[in-house]
């Protein structure tokens, strides 16, 4: 019984957790990923051989409130795949990895987090007794 009533837990979490993430980045105000906007158009740059740590290569909202690009190089290469893509669908792709990142982070750590507390019950009970 305390599994499946923790499963059935762990999925509304996730579902609500879920919901309230595309809410946020897809429904809610698209032009707000500031942090996405940054990645996308100065991997772009860099793409074409441009410097992407140069603020000329961002978008006038985001140069004129004074983000730029401060990340490590690697990252540049991370991004590339989106950057391939039209910001709108980049943008989506991106919310489906970091949702896949967060199922994958929930389903994991449940394991640990039931051990976790089967242990804890089960010594609480033992010394109970």
């Amino acid at each position: 019984m305390l599994q499946l009533h923790s499963k059935w837990w762990h999925l509304l979490f996730a579902a609500l957790c879920a919901a309230w993430f595309v809410q946020k980045a897809v429904w809610s105000n698209t032009g707000n990923q500031w942090d996405f906007r940054v990645y996308y158009h100065s991997t772009q740059a860099w793409r074409a051989g441009l410097d992407p740590y140069d603020t000329s290569s961002l978008p006038a909202d985001l140069r004129e409130t004074g983000f730029k690009f401060n990340y490590p190089p690697y990252s540049l290469a991370l991004f590339t795949p989106f950057a391939s893509l039209p910001l709108p669908r980049a943008r989506l792709a991106y919310i489906a990895v970091k949702l896949a990142a967060l199922a994958s982070w929930i389903r994991r750590g449940s394991s640990s987090w039931r051990s976790r507390i089967r242990a804890r019950f089960s010594s609480t009970s033992s010394a109970a007794a």
